[in-house]
């Protein structure tokens, strides 16, 4: 192999200056797109931190109504309680200087009386 076989077999520099110029083309374009990419990552992020944020208050607020409500409806139940307790005293007859006792003949004694008096 002589000299000019060796160079025929070698690439002439054009063709390097064009691959070369390709390279970096491809790497620019490389770049850009990894620029864009990472821009539109971080927006998502953005939007899905607030989402989540928005969600996670909606969550508490709902949390907080349902225990408003549970303490709404506490409150009213105890008020019932209450006036229900005092309806059932509203005929109680008050004795003084009696000891209350509360064994079951004492109940059905004091049955009794309540009966007795209630026939007078």
């Amino acid at each position: 192999m002589g000299v000019e076989d060796k160079l025929r077999d070698k690439a002439d520099q054009s063709m390097i200056a064009q691959l070369d110029a390709c390279i970096k083309r491809l790497e620019e374009q490389f770049q850009k797109q990894e620029q864009s990419l990472e821009l539109r990552l971080a927006a998502v992020d953005t939007n899905l931190t607030r989402i989540i944020t928005e969600r996670l208050r909606e969550f508490d607020e709902s949390k907080g109504n349902q225990h408003d409500a549970t303490a709404v409806e506490q409150a009213v139940k105890e008020k019932l309680d209450k006036d229900k307790d005092i309806e059932s005293r509203r005929n109680n007859i008050v004795i003084y200087k009696i000891p209350e006792k509360l064994s079951d003949a004492w109940t059905l004694e004091r049955k009794a009386m309540v009966n007795l008096w209630r026939t007078c």
